[in-house]
């Protein structure tokens, strides 16, 4: 995509792009904060579920929705999160999932070959709720190719099969290892991986402590 393309796309989706000079970051201050939130989610996302960074793309949408739902302010009402000024009520984040959780979908009879003998569920590795050529919905990485369901899905929350692979990036394997992951799969929350729960506690911690001051 050239920039003469990308403008266009902008313009299309009502994007108001504000270019700054080299080095002046500060400009844009509030798109920059939420640019290193997403980042630092989504490293957190990859290294505890241990998922392939090829699928990172479908892990920072992911991390977008929890950003909106949990950290993010409202621009005209700074006491609720964007989820909340949009919808209009608090969100349930029991409902948001673990990334590299075992997932399960049912298949529809029309996609098995042998309607006897073959599974009735398209088992794989949930990836995230994010859009796939433009469809949104839970992203599951089944044997050959990533599917998205929004209905009829099972997840085992407490199952991992990432887990049980090499690690995935060379450079967190010692990370990793410290952090002991038998541990952490026990002691982590329900829908964030421990990494990014500890990584939105320092956030929560510093932005409260911002608006006391």
């Amino acid at each position: 995509m050239s920039s003469d393309d990308f403008e266009r796309y902008l313009l299309v989706k009502g994007v108001n792009h504000i270019p700054v000079p080299r080095g002046e970051h500060h400009g844009i201050a509030v798109a920059e904060k939420t640019i290193q939130d997403l980042s630092n989610m989504m490293r957190s996302y990859l290294t505890d579920s241990n998922l392939p960074g090829i699928y990172w793309d479908f892990v920072i949408a992911h991390a977008a929705l929890v950003n909106n739902s949990m950290i993010t302010p409202s621009i005209t009402d700074k006491s609720r999160t964007i989820f909340e000024h949009v919808w209009g009520v608090v969100p349930n984040l029991d409902l948001i999932l673990p990334i590299g959780c075992f997932a399960a979908r049912l298949m529809d009879n029309s996609a098995r070959t042998d309607w006897k003998l073959d599974p009735k569920n398209q088992s794989g590795v949930f990836l995230g709720f994010a859009h796939n050529r433009n469809v949104y919905g839970a992203q599951i990485l089944v044997e050959n190719s990533i599917i998205t369901a929004k209905l009829q899905v099972a997840y085992v929350t407490e199952l991992f099969p990432f887990h049980q692979r090499d690690n995935s990036n060379p450079r967190m394997q010692f990370l990793t290892w410290l952090l002991n992951r038998k541990m952490i799969r026990k002691s982590c929350h329900r829908f964030l991986p421990s990494l990014t729960a500890l990584v939105l506690r320092l956030w929560t911690h510093k932005h409260h402590t911002h608006q006391m001051k």
